[in-house]
């Protein structure tokens, strides 16, 4: 089978590791992107409470930054942390996965994808910012 997507590797964010890219380059009808890190729960806070913030948090960024973009408004947040496994000095894995769909090909896409990312990435560090320890990996 030939491998038709794209990606695209981003390493520009402290604490973060993102990628974005096309299932399907030839037929663009969507956009993945991918923010992963390894985060530390700074206070002992309910953990299901702060998983369902944290998604809220990245929803409502995609929400405000897809009216600027050529995205349409339809896109899927897919949030994967395990609440059972956080606690205070010790690292979970978080994994976000957003699809944005679009009409336009990846090449013209490219700062805009970069728009939504910095708007994700930068609202999850003002709101969680006295809550997690975000690293990129899980031993220093």
């Amino acid at each position: 089978m030939k491998k038709k997507g794209k990606r695209i590797i981003n390493d520009s964010y402290e604490g973060f590791s993102t990628t974005y890219g096309t299932v399907d380059y030839t037929t663009n009808k969507s956009v993945y992107v991918d923010i992963s890190s390894w985060i530390e729960p700074l206070v002992d806070d309910e953990p299901k409470q702060l998983t369902s913030l944290l998604k809220k948090t990245i929803k409502n960024a995609v929400y405000e930054t897809i009216p600027n973009s050529p995205f349409l408004p339809h896109y899927i947040v897919d949030l994967d942390l395990r609440e059972s496994g956080m606690k205070m000095d010790k690292k979970s894995f978080m994994s976000c996965d957003i699809t944005l769909y679009t009409s336009v090909d990846l090449p013209h896409v490219t700062d805009d994808i970069q728009i939504v990312v910095d708007s994700v990435i930068e609202a999850v560090r003002d709101r969680f910012k006295d809550i997690f320890d975000f690293n990129r990996r899980k031993k220093p």
